[in-house]
């Protein structure tokens, strides 16, 4: 008798317990954990504007908007005023051709990455031109980002083939500050050939201690490792709502009669599983973003996020938003994109909503 009552109260236990861990776990709600500071409406008219592909935040707490589609980077003030552009239309210095990736470094210095030209060019905190480099012959153009150590190194994304080894090459270029290309690292370890056509499909950070914190779009796994490329640690275990791509998912290009043929394929056949497209470090924590595409039943918002400490533990898992993550500044706020016309805007004016947020501090 008297183990049967151990027993009844051990399974109540299990029976009480385990939800409420899931509950605080899993399938948050954003504002459960994100708390809102401000938010801004931004508007475009007069600029032309295309397309807002990225966002950064400048020493004095501007945005900085990335237009690759009207080649064109504009500088706004939080409450969503246009102040200026920074660069130009063109081939000369300080200016570019097809713009697609920029980063702020620890003093102000603003880099613009020309996917065309395949040019990296450096701006004051102020916007003034300071001087330009190329990348390395063998280094693809500059498709996903660029991060600055505390060095003032930089890590410029962008698939580096091994000419030797179809399929197979680097994911990182590092330079100095001065444009000398230093070395390429992070061997590509997905063996799906067809991904190296989608765009983009390696995501990374810089953390503390000038750590990589990095992944690829096909895996659940944060893979940390030093300014070398050396491996370190790995974070995460495959949640339930992951889906990977099916193993015998390809892709055969030659079907296709024309390059945005071939990339509408290719973003159809990404809808059909969960994408990682984005780590943030924040301070001292790992935010982790899941593109979902409506394939996990239950889950209809457009993304889940996972945050993580620097240190691999697991703070919060499944935080669904329909919000896009945009960046995060050097005092630890967080930008998401509310809302936008973009699309609806025919290339005219679209707006832009812009919350900035906080994490909530845990009780």
């Amino acid at each position: 008798m008297h183990q049967g009552i151990s027993l009844f109260i051990v399974l109540l236990q299990l029976i009480v317990t385990y939800p409420i861990t899931l509950c605080v776990e899993e399938n948050l709600d954003f504002e459960s954990v994100f708390e809102k500071k401000l938010e801004s409406e931004f508007l475009t008219d007069g600029l032309q504007f295309g397309s807002l592909w990225q966002i950064r935040i400048d020493s004095y707490g501007n945005l900085l908007f990335l237009d690759p589609k009207g080649c064109q980077v504009c500088l706004f003030n939080k409450i969503g005023k246009f102040i200026k552009r920074i660069g130009a239309k063109g081939q000369g210095p300080g200016e570019y051709i097809h713009p697609l990736a920029m980063e702020v470094d620890y003093i102000g210095n603003i880099y613009i990455a020309d996917h065309s030209s395949r040019r990296i060019n450096k701006y004051d905190k102020n916007g003034r031109f300071v001087s330009s480099f190329l990348l390395s012959s063998t280094h693809w153009a500059p498709d996903e980002l660029i991060v600055v150590d505390s060095k003032k190194n930089l890590y410029v994304g962008g698939f580096k083939v091994d000419m030797n080894k179809p399929g197979e090459g680097k994911w990182i270029d590092k330079y100095d500050q001065k444009g000398k290309y230093i070395e390429s690292i992070i061997d590509r370890e997905s063996k799906k050939t067809w991904l190296l056509r989608m765009f983009p499909v390696f995501c990374f950070d810089i953390g503390p201690n000038d750590l990589i914190y990095t992944a690829e779009i096909d895996k659940y796994s944060i893979v940390v490792r030093d300014t070398k490329g050396n491996y370190i640690d790995k974070i995460g275990t495959i949640p339930s709502y992951f889906r990977e791509p099916s193993s015998t998912s390809n892709f055969d290009s030659s079907k296709y009669k024309s390059f945005e043929k071939v990339r509408e394929a290719l973003i159809n056949l990404s809808k059909t599983w969960t994408k990682i497209i984005r780590i943030e470090v924040v301070e001292d924590v790992i935010l982790l973003v899941m593109e979902m595409n409506n394939v996990v039943k239950g889950i209809n918002c457009k993304y889940l996020i996972d945050i993580y400490d620097v240190e691999g533990n697991r703070l919060y898992q499944g935080i669904k938003t329909d919000y896009k993550l945009l960046c995060s500044d050097k005092l630890g706020n967080i930008y998401f994109l509310l809302y936008t016309n973009e699309e609806e805007a025919l290339d005219t004016s679209p707006k832009y909503e812009i919350g900035i947020f906080r994490l909530k501090k845990s009780s």
